[in-house]
């Protein structure tokens, strides 16, 4: 049975700037990629779908990390009780991380075509690649979390993370300074538009 982890631990921080990072790209990438599709040949499809399925896969895996994560209660008292903390993810963020962790689109064609005996109705193609899309953007869903993981790094850059190196370099300016980029980033492919 895993052990319960801090939010200040290192493992944690990292892994939850990684969750971060990987939101933020996903953020920027899958709207250029439903704004402009273009065709690829078939090494590149493979290559988006093997980063779909990855990307499926890490945010699975931090779906089962936050069930073995200490959280701080109203009262700021933190909770390591696994029973409390499943309790407090699922009435929580569990809903929101598993309807953006589960590539629904890559799903639903397999689906719909053993539906239809194996052969798609070309007149329902355009419908189909529409919702296709529609499917995709439910991963945005994640951004959601942005401010959850930023404020558990600040958390734990405050804290000292028990004595860790890895948040020497995270001080309150770093952390600061990383959200004004990260805001300027999401925001310069939106203007562009």
């Amino acid at each position: 049975m895993a052990a319960v982890r801090l939010p200040s631990d290192r493992a944690v921080v990292a892994w939850n700037l990684l969750c971060a990072l990987l939101v933020l790209f996903t953020a920027m990438e899958l709207p250029v990629r439903l704004a402009f599709p273009q065709k690829h040949d078939a090494g590149q499809e493979v290559g988006y779908i093997v980063l779909d399925w990855l990307l499926a896969l890490f945010f699975c895996m931090d779906c089962v990390k936050n069930f073995h994560v200490a959280f701080e209660n109203i009262e700021g008292d933190l909770v390591r009780d696994k029973s409390l903390i499943a309790w407090n993810y699922l009435m929580t963020w569990f809903t929101i991380d598993f309807m953006a962790s589960v590539p629904w689109d890559l799903f639903i064609p397999a689906t719909y075509s053993i539906a239809l005996g194996g052969e798609a109705d070309p007149s329902t193609g355009i419908g189909m690649i529409t919702l296709l899309r529609l499917l995709k953007l439910s991963r945005l869903i994640r951004l959601a979390r942005l401010k959850r993981i930023w404020r558990e790094i600040g958390a734990a850059t405050r804290s000292g993370a028990s004595g860790t190196g890895l948040l020497v370099v995270f001080d309150r300016q770093f952390v600061s300074m990383m959200i004004y980029l990260l805001a300027f980033l999401m925001i310069t492919p939106i203007n562009g538009c």
